[in-house]
């Protein structure tokens, strides 16, 4: 049986715990860009899956599937976390969210735990996000199809998105920035028409989104966030800080180039609210860490206690919002 084959057979028979377990022990996650990774069976797999699963009678794990893609651990995910949303015990009268986006939504599986992870926590959470995608991916015909029939089978409430972070400090990072003989400021190593164009497009998305949602359920609320000012650094497995190091740009304009890509997203945010006052608003998630690196993961991932802090302040925000209860099982 290939190791994918052992963590689904898991995943499909209930055994949330041991599928978890599996997937650590079976899997290293190599980093290929800001919010990109790849997935690739260890060395040892045969071994550490066969432990994790040891107490389940007949069941046999072996390594494989090199070519293994993150997607594939995603669904995997999302199907277990969206085996607690039809839970029979859950108060149905909970104001219910489905959650789609990058990853800060969908981390499966491993550490730091997701923002939409912690959000479950606290209320009943669909989820369908996958790391990697892009405000376009979540915007396509595939995957809005799918937002769409999960909108009409949950008739959830809220619709949170996360997206954008992909398109301006992923992997297109590098386009957004240029190398001006003399700066004074971190805005001029910013190409502000690039930067609008990208930004626009991401607008343009969920805009699409938001259309399509409000077409199939009039009183859908929808959201998406900005994201925390992260912070560059010059290290191994880091995104940010090379790409920056490539271009000279010196050390103590980093983080405030990177800030004000966030800032400029977070506007468009605003304006996007503006134009949809009845369906769309944003949560803003802007020093959400503190401003402290020791609640960061990485460069642009939140750690789990402060993707906690975030799930909260959604939760602040829905109450806002819709003034509904929260919870996930009844009393």
């Amino acid at each position: 049986m290939a190791l994918l084959d052992a963590v689904e057979k898991l995943v499909d028979e209930g055994y949330e715990a041991h599928a978890r377990a599996a997937f650590t022990k079976g899997f290293q996650i190599r980093k290929t860009g800001a919010f990109r990774f790849e997935l690739a069976p260890k060395q040892d797999a045969r071994a550490d899956i066969s432990s994790a699963v040891a107490d389940l009678p007949e069941f046999e794990a072996t390594p494989g599937m090199m070519g293994f893609l993150f997607r594939q651990a995603a669904a995997l995910d999302n199907r277990l976390r969206n085996a607690r949303f039809f839970d029979p015990y859950r108060d149905t009268d909970c104001t219910k969210v489905i959650t789609q986006g990058d990853s800060w939504f969908a981390f499966p599986f491993v550490k730091p735990v997701d923002v939409s992870e912690n959000l479950a926590n606290l209320m009943p959470v669909f989820s369908l996000g996958c790391p990697g995608d892009d405000v376009a991916d979540m915007s396509g015909d595939h995957k809005l199809a799918d937002l769409i029939a999960a909108l009409s089978e949950t008739q959830a409430d809220i619709v949170a998105l996360s997206g954008g972070g992909n398109e301006l400090i992923g992997d297109d990072f590098p386009s957004v920035l240029k190398t001006p003989l003399k700066a004074r400021l971190a805005v001029e190593y910013v190409d502000a028409d690039r930067l609008q164009r990208k930004a626009t497009k991401v607008i343009r998305g969920f805009e699409k989104i938001l259309l399509a949602l409000v077409a199939v359920k009039p009183d859908v609320q929808i959201c998406a966030h900005s994201y925390d000012y992260p912070f560059a650094r010059r290290a191994e497995g880091t995104f940010l800080g090379p790409v920056l190091d490539d271009l000279g740009v010196p050390d103590e304009y980093w983080n405030g180039i990177c800030a004000h890509i966030i800032d400029q997203f977070d506007a468009a945010l605003v304006l996007l609210s503006n134009r949809y006052p009845k369906n769309f608003f944003r949560v803003d998630l802007r020093r959400i860490s503190g401003n402290d690196i020791a609640n960061w993961s990485d460069e642009i991932h939140l750690n789990s206690e402060t993707a906690k802090l975030a799930a909260n302040e959604f939760l602040v925000q829905f109450k806002k919002r819709l003034g509904c209860r929260f919870g996930t099982q009844s009393g």
